[in-house]
């Protein structure tokens, strides 16, 4: 960390990590940080809430959240204030979109969108999903049977598990709660990189500081995740080994190429969870 650059692992005067939820799997319920997070200390005492919204959020509007955090003001708009106050004949109505300009803007968001969804990642991530979601229908009476539960704690409380059910209990949960994460945050990824890769050139920021190098960072989080938890249920449940293979290879192409199409991933900086150990 240079000289006079905030660290960005540092709490707030309020003892919150800034921005630490942005690149975070959002499961408040296990995190060390849920405490020193503005959304994990809101989500954590209501889990079932969090469960329901897990993997459904929008892509967020990071140009506007580094803006707010440098404490940069959009000059255009600071001017057109300026210009506002100072000129009664200035009629706010001349900044609006036209038509025409509204059908592009709206033509050229529905065109990135497209390519986004046919991205071979976003595809990647897509059929995985869908695989799971398969095999979680027809593997969970035989897990149900062995006390798992497919549902992230929602049935079965109470129930006293082996150490071995134990294990596959909390590697069911991994693979149900990242699989639709790692679709959505793929393609969050891939919508960053084509739709402005140069914005934080633009505005004078570290680029290896990148959103989609954050959220790609965190894909690759969720590949590892995802395959160690399937190394554990295979282990545990040989019968379903070969079952749940394509899933794996899957998996294993996905991270290759999210390796391939953001190699400086591994150089981004999450805050809280990448601080080095003291």
């Amino acid at each position: 960390m240079k000289e006079g650059e905030r660290d960005p692992h540092a709490p707030d005067p309020q003892g919150f990590i800034p921005f630490i939820h942005n690149y975070c799997d959002r499961w408040c319920e296990k995190c060390r940080f849920a405490r020193q997070c503005r959304v994990g200390y809101l989500e954590v005492d209501d889990i079932s809430e969090a469960n329901e919204e897990v993997g459904t959020e929008k892509v967020e509007d990071y140009k506007a959240r580094l803006k707010q955090m440098m404490d940069m003001v959009e000059e255009d708009e600071h001017e057109g204030n300026e210009e506002a106050d100072g000129d009664p004949s200035f009629d706010p109505g001349e900044m609006m979109l036209t038509d025409e300009e509204n059908a592009e803007n709206a033509r050229k968001e529905k065109a990135l969108r497209r390519e986004v969804e046919r991205h071979p990642l976003t595809v990647m991530g897509q059929v995985y999903m869908d695989l799971v979601d398969e095999w979680l229908d027809r593997v969970a009476p035989m897990l149900r049977s062995k006390g798992i539960d497919i549902k992230l704690r929602s049935e079965l409380r109470g129930v006293v598990l082996s150490a071995d059910m134990l294990l596959l209990n909390e590697a069911v949960e991994e693979i149900i709660w990242f699989h639709t994460m790692l679709h959505v945050k793929t393609h969050r990824a891939i919508h960053g990189k084509i739709q402005d890769p140069h914005f934080m050139e633009d505005i004078g920021m570290d680029p290896l500081q990148s959103d989609e190098n954050g959220t790609a960072k965190l894909v690759l989080h969720i590949v590892d995740r995802c395959q160690d938890a399937w190394i554990t249920i295979a282990g545990i449940l040989p019968e379903l080994a070969a079952d749940i293979l394509p899933m794996q290879e899957l998996l294993s192409r996905h991270g290759t190429a999210m390796r391939q199409e953001f190699p400086d991933a591994g150089k981004f900086i999450r805050p809280g969870f990448d601080a080095p150990v003291r």
